[in-house]
């Protein structure tokens, strides 16, 4: 799969039904209006952003089609930082691997930094 067919499938609202008293069935969940799932999973019941005592640790989990390729971009992207990165799960077919990357970020912009600089390597196929 692409880059776009990949993150389309992330993306995708699955909307579950369950059925009241009367027996009509009523989405438990469907996509906020103006916004993903996502944004709406990431802000708290004030509407806030979660927030974050820096340092922290930090995992990102990065997808790819090479295992050697993802450590390689690890390696490339995250240079000069201390990190652990270990294998998480494959595909069933092993054409998708995982690396869970695992270091402390000191603060907000090295963390989202940190972030973008492994989505825009060409071995990464998506970051968590």
């Amino acid at each position: 799969m692409k880059r776009n067919a990949l993150s389309t499938f992330w993306k995708t609202s699955i909307k579950i039904k369950r059925l009241d008293r009367a027996g009509k069935s009523s989405p438990i969940w469907s996509e906020p209006q103006g916004g993903s799932i996502a944004a709406k999973n990431m802000t708290n019941e004030n509407e806030c952003k979660p927030e974050f005592a820096y340092p922290c640790l930090w995992v990102y989990k990065v997808l790819g089609r090479d295992m050697e390729l993802l450590r390689s971009a690890v390696a490339e992207v995250l240079s000069g930082q201390t990190y652990s990165a270990m294998p998480s799960r494959s595909s069933k077919g092993g054409a998708y691997h995982c690396l869970n990357v695992e270091m402390t970020v000191g603060n907000e912009p090295d963390r989202l930094g940190f972030y973008e600089k492994l989505r825009r390597h060409p071995a990464v196929i998506m970051v968590l």
